[in-house]
């Protein structure tokens, strides 16, 4: 793993080029391993021109200006915030949501073994109080 140059960063013309790459697992790896792999910064339009190329996307500009994938993106947020969906990655299983690369192997088990999560034990981390809260 391979931070980026600045943290948060704008993931805009990333997000809308692996729409317009086709919104595929692929897609999203690629940028994602250029984020988090080679710690690349993809609000660098240089950046975004070489994932275009490896990505097939002919005219990495005309992609990124294109109301249809503007409009995609903006759905796909709405549908995910509509959903509690606030960071990535975020795998989303049934009504289930489990968020973070620590919880992979938790959503591998939940594929497993869904009636463990039933379990009132394990369903009560759903009601634990909010204990402290960003203030800026």
């Amino acid at each position: 793993m391979r931070m980026p140059p600045a943290h948060p960063f704008n993931p805009l013309a990333a997000l809308r080029l692996i729409i317009a790459a086709g919104s595929d697992r692929r897609a999203a790896g690629i940028a994602l391993d250029a984020v988090y792999r080679e710690g690349r910064d993809v609000a660098d339009p240089g950046v975004i021109a070489e994932l275009a190329r490896e990505l097939g996307v002919a005219d990495p500009r005309a992609a990124l200006d294109d109301t249809t994938i503007k409009q995609r993106l903006r759905d796909n947020t709405n549908w995910a915030s509509s959903r509690g969906i606030f960071g990535v990655p975020t795998l989303v299983i049934g009504d289930e949501l489990f968020w973070g690369h620590d919880a992979f192997d938790m959503a591998l088990e939940y594929l497993q073994h869904p009636d463990a999560f039933r379990d009132p034990d394990m369903q009560a981390a759903d009601t634990v109080p909010v204990g402290v809260t960003r203030t800026r």
